[in-house]
């Protein structure tokens, strides 16, 4: 039974990709596998110049690379069951100190959701590998009209869990995440993995989720702003 929560902090809202799930370098590695079937080259940056955006975008620049005239869903259903596969296979592990930071929500009572532009029948496939009952709200890219930057996703979560935005703290690894999460009202922590986060203000920064504790997070929660980051 969750113990009752009083505090500013009525929420933490988790990204999965590069948050919570160690899955960029997977979806490097899917993006060269389709592009190595038409023997085109494929290099990190290319990938890299593709975190954080639509699917669309993914899509079409893979379409444009490698010439092969399949439509969207046929691009993206490939990388979706390339990372549907590997994730299955356990490839898809938890970012640092994410698990102890879900401990300590729960033993706290807070509330947790996962808010991601990944598809469910992915998302499904992480959560499977996880305690169950690990979020009390899950929403994935198929449960909104608009995604990440659009601040949709983020007061989807919090009317799920039947909070303020503006006393959740999101937890991001994206700009669009963190356009999405600030636009939704919520204070958001940038936790860089892949790509660089700017500093910006009301933006928190951190170098990982081990750095996060409860009273940090009802400090932020409360309206401070922390950034241990060097631009």
């Amino acid at each position: 039974m969750r113990k009752e929560h009083t505090s500013p902090l009525q929420a933490v809202l988790f990204d999965m990709d590069g948050t919570v799930a160690d899955t960029e370098p997977l979806w490097f590695e899917a993006e060269r596998s389709y592009v190595s079937q038409f023997n085109k080259s494929w290099v990190a940056e290319d990938s890299m110049d593709l975190v954080g955006g639509s699917a669309k975008t993914t899509t079409l620049k893979l379409s444009k690379v490698t010439g092969s005239g399949e439509s969207h869903d046929e691009i993206f259903g490939y990388l979706v069951r390339y990372m549907i596969n590997a994730i299955a296979s356990g490839q898809a592990e938890l970012r640092p100190g994410v698990s102890e930071l879900f401990a300590d929500l729960k033993a706290m009572g807070v509330p947790v959701a996962l808010v991601t532009s990944s598809v469910r029948p992915m998302v499904e496939a992480f959560l499977s590998r996880l305690p169950e009952g690990t979020f009390d709200a899950v929403v994935t890219a198929n449960d909104v009209e608009n995604h990440k930057p659009d601040p949709e996703p983020y007061l989807r979560a919090a009317q799920l869990l039947g909070v303020d935005p503006a006393g959740c703290v999101v937890l991001e690894d994206s700009p669009s995440g963190i356009g999405s999460g600030l636009a939704a009202g919520a204070r958001v922590v940038a936790i860089p993995c892949i790509v660089p986060l700017p500093a910006q203000d009301g933006l928190s920064r951190i170098g990982s989720a081990a750095d996060l504790n409860i009273p940090l997070l009802e400090e932020i929660a409360a309206g401070s702003v922390v950034d241990w980051l060097d631009d």
